[in-house]
């Protein structure tokens, strides 16, 4: 059960998530686009758009078993963690072809940690230690979640941070 201050919340969150998702599709046709027509995501892009994915997929249905009247939530976020877990653990499992994707390994056993966070707080939840979801914690879960999300789908892209991007030559 959710408490009541936390509804518009979710209604927002769900429209974003849902937006979000949107979005990293628009980015996925611009990176194949990017590359040969025809040809399948590098192991890099693949793990990012998957991370990325994964994680909004999470914030959305967890966003919209809050707002079903008697359910109760906990069991979604223990569904979404392990579920998240295993994609998670099958990023990490890929083989990787070169440095940039061993870069992604840190990344990926952060996610995995934060997945498993999920699950506890949702057994927590799910097994009636709170009546209601804690507002703080649900909201600092969406928003690691979010963060998590959209830095991953900004690398896709192929977007760097200003310290990192080399000068273009002048013409």
């Amino acid at each position: 059960m959710v408490a009541d201050n936390l509804h518009d919340f979710l209604v927002a969150s769900v429209g974003a998530s849902a937006s979000f998702i949107g979005l990293l599709f628009v980015a996925l046709t611009l990176v194949l686009g990017r590359l040969r027509a025809g040809s399948l995501l590098a192991g890099r892009e693949r793990a990012l758009a998957s991370s990325s994915y994964t994680a909004l997929f999470t914030v959305f249905f967890i966003s919209m078993f809050g707002l079903v009247p008697g359910v109760n939530m906990g069991w979604a976020m223990v569904g979404l963690g392990w579920l998240g877990m295993l994609s998670s653990l099958r990023l990490a499992r890929a083989p990787r072809a070169n440095a940039a994707q061993k870069e992604n390994a840190p990344v990926v056993s952060a996610l995995t940690l934060l997945y498993v966070a999920l699950a506890i707080f949702g057994i927590y939840t799910a097994t009636g230690h709170s009546r209601h979801i804690q507002s703080n914690v649900l909201f600092a879960i969406l928003f690691v979640f979010y963060t998590a999300a959209l830095s991953r789908a900004w690398a896709l892209i192929g977007v760097e941070p200003m310290e990192h991007a080399e000068p273009k030559p002048k013409s």
